[in-house]
This record gives structure tokens, C-alpha cells and sequence, in this order.
């Protein structure tokens, strides 16, 4: 066997311990065919899984299934299969199935668990250029990492320092068969194009290219460890809290640093929270609508992206992961199980809460315009619209606030504010009711 392959491998087994669950990423191709085969070389057969992604994007793909299916039994080690359906979102099908894949992946790793890809140096360089022509950062110029965490255990790369030739001679050696895609002769995909096009050009005219692209990544990595342990410096200032929905800072600290500096503890906190990073054009609106000087605070300008959304609200900065749906129906509740209403919101009451109310069934209704409200301990009603601005709920969250009725009458605005009579400690502190807005993502 190559030490080459094994060495690797063998380092990552070293630091876990002997019951570790083992899964290893197999399409049937050439890598995952070499990957798994080393794998339970080194690991006992009862403590691996082979994880298979059934796109349906090619008509071989029963076959490529009935292979693995063959390999695994031989091995003598578990298959687990995931038939998907893959959609292009708008970057492509290329993009589309790797998400299928690794949202399959996420999803069986068990607590401590630990995942092997088999991507090697030439699909690290292939990636470093892909992302290179689209512009990437110097965390996309990192290429990929040869540990990430991935759900509840971890992903490993463990060959990305080894050359593809050695993979196969491996194969060949071993006698072992895999199956070939016809796709991945098609340079009308962009990394078969880098793949067949690009980069034996480059290699033939550098052949040291890969190993200094490898470098490159490298270097790329350290800057945006650097970048990321600035941001959290720089995060400390600016007094960032998780609100509501999303998270929020200082607006007048986050102007007073330099753009770089900005766009970095932004990026920084897109990538903490879940909230997908904006684009170069989102970003150029955040910069006008709501971070230049002669914006006065930013108030109500609003930069929304897929899966993202900037604005300033009463001298600060939201970073929201979506904008609820307008709340327009009316939903039963029992008061007592949480409830989900679409992906609006979802309401709630804190351990050992309760609604002080005579258990009569409750109704969740929208805001209606010219809604009246009487919170406890207030001696008249005023407008709902003015009581939430005093309450300084954030504007886009107001069309999504539930409204909890029992039969006629209007008993909570939320958890925001409790309405006179409607508890016995008018303060409401009794009724212990959790609104948590929801975005669909």
C-alpha cells in the first residue's frame, strides 16, 4: 500500500478513539473507490458507512448505485444511499448537487462522528482558479480545508496534498474497478473546462503550478484566520448583540472604521450567524444606503439579498438572515404547544410559563391598519402602530407580529406587551410567552 494514501488517514485515526464512527463520501468513482478501499485497511469494517448521493442527473445512475452496492458488499461495509432531487437555484447544477450532497452528508453525522472526501491536489487547484475568475476573497482563495466541522462530528480532506496519479496507481495496482462519468468530459461545465482546457496549459507551461497554487490556498487560509481574529477584536467595540431576528452593532463605531475594516466584520458576522455573505453589488448599496456619513443613521434604507439583509435601525447596524412573511391568517392556538405559523414565526412560552388567562380557546390574528391597544398599567389605549414604535420593535418586523386574541378580545401584542386585564399581575410578568420571527430559507 502507498504510504502516500495511508499516512494521512492514519494521522487523523491517531487522534480520535478506537469507537470513532467512521463515514466515508463514495460515488463509485476513481478517488472514493481508492479512498474507502484504504479506509478499511485501517478500520474495523463494523464502524464504517459508505454515504451515496443518487442525483438521478444522469441515466447511469441506477448503475453507478447497483456498483457501489457490490463494492460495499464485497468490503463487507454498510452503504447508506440518499436519492435526490437536485434543482438548479441559480448557480448552476454543478453547484446545486454539491449542496444536495453535502446537506445528505450534515445530516448523518452522528456526535463525534468523522467523514472522509476524497478530493486530492487537483481538485484543490481546480477550485482555486473556479473561484479565482468569480472573484473570491481570500476565504474562497483558501480553496477547500482539510478539517471543518460538519453537523455533529467532522469532515476530513486528508489527501489534499496527494497527486491524482498516485490514486490510481494505487487502483491499478489493487485491481480495483470503479465507474467513469461521462460528464466530466463535458467542457461545457466549468471545472471540466479548468479540468481539460485551462489547466494543462498552465502545467505545461509552469509545471510546478499545483504545488504553488497549493501554497497559494495555504496563504490565503492564514490571511483570513488573521481577518477573522480582527473581526472578533473589532466586534468587542462595537457592542454586537443577537437580537430578535439576526444581530446587531454600533452604527457610529462600524462608520469610524476604515471600508476594509467594515466589510470585514460584516462578512465576519454573515458567516457566524448563518446569514449568507452579500455580494460585491450589496455591498456597494450597504455602503451608500447605510454606512456613509451624509446618510443621517441609515434609518430606513434596507439592502436585502438571497438569504440576507442589512439595515440601521435607532443608531444600529441589523444583519438579519431574511425578512419575516407578512403575517395575514388567523391560526387557533391551545396556548400551551409551541406553534409554527409558516415561516413567519413561532410562538412559545418559557419553561414553567403560563398564560394567566380562564383557558378559553386563544386565536393568533394579523395587525390590522387602525388598531387600537390598552397595555397593562396604561390608563387609556393609544394606536398600535405608535405603541410599537415606542416598544421599538424594529420596523420589518411589524406586518409579522401575532396578535393573541381570546374570542373578541385582545390579550397580547406578542410577547412585547400584555394587555390590561388580561393577566392578574398587570405588569404581565406571569404570562411567559416567547415570539420568535422566522425567515424561509
Amino acid at each position: 500500500m502507498s504510504d502516500a494514501l495511508i499516512q494521512p488517514i492514519q494521522s487523523v485515526l491517531n487522534t480520535l478513539p478506537n469507537n470513532t464512527p467512521v463515514k466515508v463520501g463514495f460515488s463509485g468513482g476513481l478517488d472514493s473507490t481508492v479512498l474507502l478501499h484504504v479506509v478499511t485497511q485501517l478500520v474495523e469494517r463494523q464502524r464504517i458507512q459508505a454515504l451515496h448521493v443518487h442525483h438521478g442527473l444522469s441515466p447511469q445512475a441506477d448503475h453507478w448505485l447497483a456498483h457501489c452496492q457490490q463494492v460495499t458488499r464485497r468490503l463487507g461495509v454498510e452503504l447508506v444511499c440518499h436519492h435526490a432531487q437536485v434543482a438548479n437555484q441559480g448557480a448552476g447544477i454543478e453547484d446545486a448537487a454539491r449542496r444536495v450532497r453535502h446537506r445528505f452528508f450534515r445530516q448523518q453525522m452522528t456526535p463525534g462522528a468523522i467523514l472522509f472526501l476524497a478530493h486530492h491536489q487537483n481538485d484543490q487547484q481546480e477550485t482555486l482558479l473556479f473561484r479565482l475568475v468569480r472573484g473570491a476573497g481570500p476565504k474562497g482563495l483558501g480553496a477547500m480545508a482539510m478539517q471543518r466541522q460538519l453537523g455533529e462530528g467532522t469532515l476530513y480532506r486528508p489527501w489534499l496534498g496527494v497527486d491524482q496519479a498516485v490514486i490510481k496507481h494505487y487502483a491499478e495496482q489493487q485491481q480495483l474497478s470503479w465507474v467513469d462519468d461521462p460528464s466530466n468530459a463535458q467542457v461545457d461545465f466549468d471545472r471540466n473546462f479548468l479540468r481539460h482546457t485551462v489547466i494543462p496549459s498552465i502545467e505545461q507551461r509552469w509545471p510546478n503550478a499545483r504545488q504553488a497554487m497549493a501554497r497559494t490556498a495555504e496563504l490565503c487560509r492564514d490571511t483570513e484566520t488573521l481577518m477573522a481574529d480582527l473581526a472578533q477584536i473589532d466586534c468587542q467595540r462595537l457592542s454586537v448583540r443577537q437580537e430578535r431576528l439576526g444581530v446587531s452593532m454600533c452604527r457610529a463605531e462600524l462608520v469610524a472604521l476604515s471600508g476594509a475594516r467594515q466589510a470585514n466584520i460584516i462578512r465576519h458576522l454573515c458567516i457566524a450567524n448563518g446569514i449568507t455573505v452579500p455580494a460585491h453589488s450589496h455591498w456597494l448599496q450597504i455602503e451608500d444606503q447605510i454606512l456613509a456619513t451624509e446618510v443621517q443613521d441609515g434609518n430606513g434604507a434596507l439592502v436585502r439579498w438571497r438569504g440576507g439583509a442589512c439595515s440601521a435601525y435607532r443608531g444600529r447596524i441589523y444583519l438579519l438572515p431574511g425578512l419575516p412573511e407578512h403575517l395575514n391568517q388567523e391560526v387557533n392556538w391551545d396556548g400551551q404547544s409551541p406553534l409554527v405559523i409558516d415561516s413567519v414565526c413561532r410562538l412559545s412560552l418559557e419553561p414553567g410559563g403560563q398564560l394567566n388567562w380562564d383557558g378559553q380557546p386563544l386565536c393568533i390574528r394579523p395587525r390590522q391598519p387602525g388598531m387600537r391597544s390598552k397595555p397593562a398599567g396604561r390608563g387609556h389605549s393609544q394606536a398600535l402602530k405608535k405603541l410599537l414604535q415606542e416598544h421599538q420593535l424594529e420596523p420589518w418586523l411589524r406586518h409579522s407580529v401575532p396578535l393573541v386574541y381570546q374570542q373578541q378580545s385582545l390579550k397580547a401584542v406578542a410577547d412585547v406587551w400584555v394587555e390590561t386585564g388580561a393577566t392578574t399581575d398587570q405588569s404581565g410578568a406571569g404570562m411567559r410567552l416567547v415570539w420568535q420571527p422566522l425567515v424561509d430559507r
